[in-house]
């Protein structure tokens, strides 16, 4: 059954609030002291309104290679690298700030639990007692706000249809075309409290087009520990028709169709096990991140390659505003390798997405940055993906995934949860032959 409404959304804005100064997945509640950061909508039918009423709103003002030194302390350490690096194309458009995201009244009662369950286990490795929500709302460590990205909300299961893009100088593009399935066990409404013996995702993904690649498929199923039960991940291969078990698919190793610019653990920005990595939080700050990038889903529905600039992101359609992120700082663990030593991840407080991200090489330079624009998806109830890119700045390429609706609607969220043998081999090899 497709997901439209949930039966129970805030409609009184004290409803779950735990106290205050708080939003039910922990966010601060108010606005920031000039206004430019406003108070949470918390509403349904306000978030809606405002969602609607975006496409019609003007830039505040544009930043670019101009002006950028002037607005330094609201730009992560990536996106001043691009203006320096592109100082006569590389533009951002700033709106008025909106706070779209919600959730489902079940999800706020699930979090509020949390804050007196959910704990770290394993040196960190997994987290236990947790309940389908944010597992720390109020953070104290680093590696809790990154479990929070990596259990941030995104239904419970969705199918999506996406391309991938590797855009060379002078925008030239090689497109992949592909359908995603994936399931969340871990947010299952209703579902007992789990350990770290848990399934956190299963993951499933066809390749449609060109017709050199077409046909194969991967499957991946993450759990709570990865220790304890290590991520295991399955490819069909489509000209002998069979599935072959991969011996590892995480970390660094290098993503298929990107062209070596984005890892396996920058999917969703930051995913998998955040165990090679010492975290700390650097702090909170306000930082200009896309946000409501409703116009730039259109722009790429109606044309995906007039996105595609000759060194980045065309503006058209782009959208930046002012919000509160949580800056976490990961440093490589002594005898851990991994071709980013640190990197640094920008998360938004009220959705714990990771909205921006910087990657370092071995000489402490930055080397490569990834952004993610998202907006308010009613019916998901919440906030969630338009495009991820990701820069290489070395090499001046990048690589752009984007939900499209080349093979029908772009993204289809469900209310219930496949049942594993969904997401098997098995089932992987069933499906890419059909």
């Amino acid at each position: 059954m497709l997901c439209v409404l949930f039966s129970v959304f805030v409609s009184d804005t004290e409803l779950l609030r735990a106290e205050v100064s708080q939003t039910p997945l922990g966010a601060e509640w108010q606005g920031n002291a000039d206004g430019s950061i406003p108070a949470w909508l918390g509403d349904r039918d306000k978030v809606l309104n405002t969602a609607a009423s975006l496409v019609s709103e003007e830039p505040l003002f544009i930043i670019d290679g101009t002006n950028f030194q002037s607005h330094a302390a609201k730009l992560s350490d990536g996106q001043k690298a691009l203006f320096t690096r592109y100082p006569d194309t590389y533009r951002l458009p700033i709106y008025a700030s909106h706070r779209t995201h919600i959730a489902p009244n079940w999800l706020y009662e699930a979090t509020a639990k949390n804050k007196d369950s959910a704990r770290l286990v394993d040196g960190s490795v997994s987290i236990t007692g947790v309940w389908p929500g944010v597992p720390f709302p109020n953070p104290e460590h680093g590696v809790e706000v990154v479990w929070n990205h990596l259990l941030h909300w995104r239904g419970i299961s969705a199918k999506l249809n996406f391309f991938e893009a590797v855009v060379l100088g002078k925008g030239q593009a090689s497109m992949v075309y592909s359908e995603i399935r994936y399931a969340m066990p871990y947010y299952l409404p209703g579902r007992p409290i789990m350990d770290d013996e848990g399934d956190l995702l299963y993951y499933m993904t066809f390749t449609k087009e060109p017709a050199r690649l077409a046909g194969g498929g991967l499957l991946v199923h993450d759990s709570m520990n990865a220790d304890k039960n290590p991520r295991k991940a399955w490819v069909y291969l489509a000209e002998q028709k069979r599935v072959k078990r991969l011996p590892s698919f995480q970390f660094d190793e290098p993503l298929f169709n990107s062209d070596n610019i984005r890892t396996v653990d920058e999917v969703d920005l930051y995913n998998g096990s955040p165990k090679l990595y010492d975290w700390k939080i650097v702090g909170k700050r306000e930082i200009y991140v896309p946000y409501n990038s409703r116009k730039l889903e259109t722009v790429i529905y109606n044309d995906p390659e007039s996105v595609f600039g000759e060194h980045h992101l065309e503006v058209a359609g782009q959208r930046y505003e002012l919000h509160r992120v949580w800056i976490v700082e990961g440093v490589l663990k002594a005898g851990n390798r991994h071709i980013y030593p640190k990197r640094t991840l920008y998360m938004d407080e009220d959705s714990w997405i990771v909205l921006l991200a910087d990657m370092y090489d071995s000489r402490g330079e930055l080397w490569r940055t990834s952004v993610s624009h998202t907006r308010f998806r009613p019916e998901l109830t919440g906030v969630w993906k338009v495009a991820d890119i990701y820069y290489d700045l070395l090499r001046d390429r990048y690589f752009v995934q984007s939900a499209v609706g080349r093979y029908g609607v772009g993204i289809t969220y469900f209310d219930d949860l496949p049942a594993k043998r969904s997401f098997t081999p098995a089932s992987l090899r069933r499906q890419a032959l059909r």
